[in-house]
């Protein structure tokens, strides 16, 4: 989704996707947290705003 207030563009974009979500020590590989064979499937929703002459900037993440 897309639209204008005023002079600032605004957009949003639905992101899906799967993660594998552990901590790991450095040295040796060793799982601390989490569990290396649970896949997690996440969507968020990102907000990025512009205005004129300026590059886009990220404004928000929310998770749904």
């Amino acid at each position: 989704e897309s639209w204008r207030e005023g002079d600032t563009d605004w957009a949003t974009a639905a992101l899906h996707y799967e993660s594998r979500d552990v901590m790991r020590k450095r040295d040796t590989g060793e799982v601390v947290s989490g569990d290396p064979g649970r896949v997690t499937e996440t969507t968020e929703i990102w907000t990025f705003v512009r205005a004129p002459g300026e590059d886009w900037k990220l404004s928000a993440i929310q998770e749904t």
